[in-house]
């Protein structure tokens, strides 16, 4: 399964920007958040509306540039939020039942993540110079977005 994370660093230039996003998902590989993943990929050219061409591709840009994209992401976060605490009741209801099912606790721990802003699979936007879900810095200078198209 595939899933689009914007990711937010500081960083000098757009090559900075790049190791300091792969620095940090390193540390989540092997399966613990990911399998694989590509810049861009399924989501190649999401930052803009505008044309791509060999020498413009939009998957890496100063948050400044694409800053209503990351905004649009962040509301739809919640939306995700709100998803997990209903599957997880649905689930406890479940089991109250003695229905068989996914157990309520996986509902959780996903809630836990989004609410809590923990990066996860379902972290749409993940700020990793602060280590902040979903929340933008107050002063977008020096700040890049890549996109991630994260497998597992």
């Amino acid at each position: 399964m595939h899933t689009l994370v914007i990711l937010l660093t500081k960083a000098e230039d757009k090559e900075e920007a790049i190791s300091n996003c792969e620095e940090f998902l390193e540390q989540y590989g092997e399966g613990d958040v990911w399998d694989w993943y590509v810049i861009g990929g399924r989501w190649d050219n999401y930052l803009s509306p505008q044309e791509n061409t060999e020498e413009n591709t939009y998957n890496v840009l100063p948050l400044a540039d694409c800053l209503e994209i990351v905004r649009e992401n962040i509301r739809d976060m919640a939306v995700i939020v709100d998803k997990c605490l209903k599957d997880m009741l649905e689930a406890i209801e479940k089991e109250k039942k003695g229905e068989d099912g996914i157990s309520s606790a996986y509902y959780a721990s996903l809630y836990s993540d989004a609410k809590y802003n923990n990066f996860s699979f379902d972290s749409m936007v993940y700020d990793i110079t602060t280590e902040e879900g979903e929340i933008l810095p107050a002063n977008t200078e020096g700040y890049w977005a890549i996109v991630i198209d994260l497998h597992n």
